[in-house]
C-alpha cells in the first residue's frame, strides 16, 4: 500500500482522476473489442445462412419450373404435389 501512495502522490488528485479515467476508458475498449469480434461472428454465420437459403430456394424453383413443364404447366396438380409433399415432411 505505501508503494501505491508513493507512485500515486505527485499526481495529485487530478492525475488520479485522469489515470482513473484512462482505466476505465481501456477496460470499455477491451470489452468493445470483445463486442465485436462477437457481432462479426454471428454477421458472418447469418451470411451463411442466408447463401445456404438462397441456394434451397433456388432448387425449389427449379423443381418447380420442371414439374410445371412435366405437367403441361398445369398449376394446380404441381400445386397438390408440394402441398402432398409438404404434408409428409411434417
Amino acid at each position: 500500500m505505501d508503494d501505491l501512495l508513493k507512485v500515486l502522490s505527485p499526481l495529485g488528485v487530478g492525475g488520479i482522476l485522469a489515470a482513473f479515467i484512462f482505466w476505465c476508458y481501456r477496460q470499455d475498449r477491451l470489452a468493445c473489442k470483445d463486442r465485436e469480434k462477437v457481432m462479426t461472428d454471428v454477421l458472418r454465420k447469418n451470411a451463411e445462412q442466408q447463401e445456404s437459403l438462397a441456394g434451397s430456394v433456388r432448387e425449389v424453383a427449379v423443381n418447380i419450373h420442371q414439374a410445371m413443364e412435366r405437367q403441361g404447366n398445369d398449376m394446380r396438380v404441381v400445386l397438390d404435389k408440394l402441398v402432398q409433399v409438404l404434408m409428409k415432411e411434417r
